[in-house]
């Protein structure tokens, strides 16, 4: 199990989360007061990310498939607090 806190800003995307071929499930919460654009890559910006507006969050479980082991980037509108939980294999 893994978890940390880590602070997105609108200047440059973010590693999130780290890759982690061992992952089993992932929770990542925004828990700042912008939205925090999220995608699998670097590259990612406000208009390619997947939207997490303020409380909101992203969830993946295996539930015995295969599930996306690499990493999480993220940018934001404005400075905006995510926090993660990870369960490892």
């Amino acid at each position: 199990m893994s978890y940390a806190t880590v602070t997105v800003d609108s200047n440059t995307a973010i590693e999130i989360v780290p890759a982690n071929p061992q992952r089993h499930s992932l929770l990542i919460i925004n828990m700042g007061a912008g939205v925090v654009y999220v995608a699998d890559n670097s590259s990612v910006t406000t208009a390619t990310g997947f939207a997490l507006t303020s409380g909101s969050n992203l969830s993946e479980d295996s539930g015995g498939t295969k599930l996306y082991t690499g990493a999480y980037f993220g940018i934001s509108n404005t400075q905006a607090t995510v926090r993660y939980w990870e369960r490892t294999r």
